[in-house]
């Protein structure tokens, strides 16, 4: 059996042309939202909606379509999560910037109690967790089932190794990548400063 030599210029080719392939089938999902609105709001067996997994997936171009086409953020899965908490898992600051500039509520809890807020702490996501305080600043207090308000769970996570290992392990058989103790340092320092300072 002969083993074919691929070049670079045969890889980049190939790339661009799954590229325009990808960039037709976007297309054609959104032609396909603006024809038929009503179907952005069905829910699959797991209760997600369209919106939320390409929120999730940070397809910034996707969210913007779905949402014009009258998509629902305020719409849970059956986790209690919502568009929002998607696009900030997703880090792709886009889909979060577009999310906030919609009516969407940014109280919605997950099913364990956890807010936009404590999802962006725990993602490590510093863009999110910076416009959630300057939208919703009373969320950094708010509490989670277990009562953890964001800061206290970002600092669990750093406390407690084997919590961040779990979570690592978790996210990793889901195919996403964990934020690292550095990052979540990063984040509790912002949450602190935004939190505690002084005022005046």
């Amino acid at each position: 059996m002969e083993i074919e030599r691929v070049t670079g210029a045969d890889l980049l080719a190939l790339t661009n042309k799954l590229e325009k392939m990808l960039d037709k089938w976007r297309q054609s999902i959104g032609f396909l939202a603006q024809k038929a609105p009503k179907q952005l709001n069905i829910v699959d067996f797991k209760r997600q909606t369209p919106l939320m997994l390409v929120a999730e997936q940070g397809d910034s171009e996707l969210v913007q379509g779905f949402l014009r086409a009258g998509a629902n953020p305020d719409m849970q899965d059956w986790q209690g999560m919502t568009a929002l908490h998607g696009a900030i898992k997703s880090r792709v600051n886009a889909c979060v910037d577009i999310l906030l500039s919609y009516p969407c509520s940014l109280e919605k809890a997950t099913n364990d109690g956890r807010s936009p807020m404590h999802t962006a702490v725990w993602v490590a996501n510093l863009h999110a967790t910076q416009q959630l305080l300057r939208l919703a600043p009373e969320l950094a207090w708010q509490k989670d089932s277990a009562g953890h308000t964001p800061l206290e769970l970002v600092e669990f996570l750093i406390e407690k190794p084997l919590a961040l290992k779990s979570l690592e392990e978790e996210l990793r058989g889901n195919g996403r990548r964990c934020a690292t103790k550095d990052e979540l340092l990063m984040t509790a320092r912002l949450l602190e400063s935004e939190m505690f300072e002084s005022p005046g």
